[in-house]
C-alpha cells in the first residue's frame, strides 16, 4: 500500500471515529432544544444536492450557534450564531463553505448548540 492510500485510510476512520464522538456527546441540558424532523425519525440523514433546511426548536430562549463540519472536524460554514427566543425555526444551507465555493460531495456534519446542550447530525451531499 502506497503512503497516499494509508492516509486516505486513515482521515476514513479518524472522520468515523469523530462522527461517533460528536453522536454520542452528553448533554447536561436536555430541555432546552430539540430537532424537528419531518418523518419523525431523528436518525436519518439528510441527503441534498442543491440545498437544505435543517429545523429545530427552542424550548427557552438562548444563544444558539448552527455550524457546519466535514469528518475530520474541519469548520466549513457558520450557519447562524445569535440570540433567539423560544420558538420554531428553519435554516437554509446551499452547501456553500465560508469562502463562498461550492463544497465536495461527501458526508458532513452540522452541529447545534444552545446553552449546555450539543446535538450534531449527519448531511450527505451528492452533486
Amino acid at each position: 500500500m502506497n503512503l497516499k492510500k494509508i492516509k486516505q485510510i486513515s482521515a476514513v476512520f479518524l472522520g468515523l471515529a469523530l462522527l461517533l464522538f460528536f453522536q454520542n456527546a452528553v448533554s447536561q441540558n436536555a430541555d432546552s432544544i430539540e430537532l424537528v424532523y419531518d418523518d419523525g425519525n431523528p436518525n436519518v440523514s439528510l441527503t441534498f444536492n442543491e440545498s437544505t433546511t435543517i429545523n429545530y426548536q427552542l424550548m427557552k430562549p438562548g444563544r444558539i450557534s448552527l455550524n457546519i463540519i466535514d469528518l475530520r472536524g474541519k469548520f466549513i460554514q457558520k450557519l447562524i450564531e445569535d440570540f433567539q427566543q423560544a420558538g420554531a425555526y428553519r435554516i437554509s444551507w446551499n452547501g456553500y463553505d465560508s469562502h463562498y465555493k461550492k463544497i465536495a460531495s461527501g458526508i458532513y456534519l452540522y452541529e447545534l448548540k444552545v446553552v449546555n446542550k450539543r446535538i450534531v447530525r449527519k448531511l450527505i451531499f451528492i452533486r
